[in-house]
């Protein structure tokens, strides 16, 4: 496995993308080589040669903006926390941008794998704690205003399932809130799923955790709905793909508490489908992008080698986008243009695509490298 982010067109795609997220400043370029929220990336068809640091500190950052967009509906802001419980940390692709956000002292981030607390502990300044697979041998020593919960609940078999969940309202303040994701049971075929509600299978991408106690698992929200108020939560939330766009995110608590209209969180998605650029410098390029709050979307701006280049308005048909996010309003989310590149000397390109509107200016969506020699 080669050292994370040391090609450097990779390196500079992953600062890029920092340097326009200006609301979680300097954040460390470190990623532990064992994580495999990274290493899954190598190899697999949907990322494109020197975009995993991009992509990696995208989806932190995505987490970042939908919890945001949820404790905003309470009325709240990072700074109302006190305490603050990150379960499954794993190496702090969320962690390094919660820390930057709210006081590291104030989060406490747990972790099954040995190695894990200590990085993020070392390098994010939190207190890094061990987790256990029997929940009733995690004693944080307090209770927490909020716990968050990314893609550990679309794991765990039925067992472990409800015994963490019980033990997660228990861990919480009289009026906090445990936010989770979890696999949708749509995403199984109808004849994959069990009749219960709850599909474990004994897989998943991590090669040191026990298949048996890590695998992939799928669960109907009204199952979960029904399992969180037997353990004692008066507020069940759900909103369906709400996390990557792939996984179900659940907000409960033990006390009322009111959402409102808990829409979609502001999370800009795009891709760059199709680029052609000929040797005299005339261009094709294509794609898609989207503000999945629904927010008026205006155009696309590309920049290459860091450099501003050009802006494409936002206006055509895009009706497989429409489809596959199941968003019939984000019709119109496809973009094209023919044109002609600044002159650029011989070798390696970095393309950046950022989608501009009236509550998201200059949000990068995809990235590319093109030119290659």
């Amino acid at each position: 496995m080669p050292e994370p982010l040391a090609d450097p067109l990779e390196r500079a795609l992953a600062k890029e993308y920092l340097a326009a997220m200006g609301d979680v400043g300097q954040v460390p370029l470190d990623i532990h080589p064992s994580d495999d929220m990274y290493t899954v990336m190598v190899g697999h068809p949907d990322y494109r040669p020197h975009t995993r640091g991009f992509y990696y500190f995208k989806s932190g950052h995505d987490v970042l903006v939908t919890l945001e967009h949820l404790i905003g509906r309470l009325g709240k802001r990072w700074s109302d926390f006190e305490a603050i419980l990150e379960l499954a940390c794993g190496y702090g692709r969320f962690t390094r941008l919660l820390s930057k956000v709210v006081p590291p002292e104030r989060i406490t981030s747990v972790d099954i794998l040995e190695d894990a607390p200590r990085w993020v502990s070392s390098h994010y300044g939190v207190e890094g704690r061990l987790s256990a697979t029997e929940p009733s041998e995690v004693d944080l020593g307090r209770s927490f205003d909020l716990i968050f919960v990314g893609s550990l609940f679309s794991h765990l078999p039925r067992p472990r399932f409800e015994s963490w969940l019980a033990r997660l309202i228990e861990m919480l303040t009289p009026c906090g809130v445990l936010a989770f994701s979890t696999h949708g049971e749509a995403l199984l075929d109808e004849g994959a799923r069990d009749a219960s509600g709850f599909t474990f299978q004994p897989h998943s991408e991590s090669d040191v955790l026990d298949p048996g106690e890590y695998g992939s698992t799928f669960v109907r929200p009204s199952l979960v709905r029904e399992l969180a108020a037997n353990r004692g939560a008066k507020s069940v939330f759900h909103r369906r793909r709400e996390l990557w766009n792939f996984q179900d995110l659940f907000a409960v608590s033990p006390t009322e508490i009111d959402l409102g209209d808990w829409g979609p969180a502001p999370v800009v998605r795009g891709r760059i489908d199709q680029l052609q650029v000929e040797s005299d410098g005339r261009f094709w390029i294509a794609g898609w992008a989207a503000d999945l709050s629904g927010a008026p979307i205006e155009k696309v701006a590309l920049s290459i080698d860091g450099q501003p280049t050009i802006e494409i308005p936002i206006d055509q048909a895009r009706p497989d986008v429409a489809e596959t996010l199941e968003r019939p309003d984000l019709l119109k989310s496809g973009w094209q243009l023919e044109g002609r590149v600044p002159p650029l000397p011989p070798g390696a390109h970095r393309l950046v695509a950022s989608l501009h509107s009236e509550t998201l200016s200059g949000r990068p969506f995809d990235a590319m490298v093109f030119g290659e020699s």
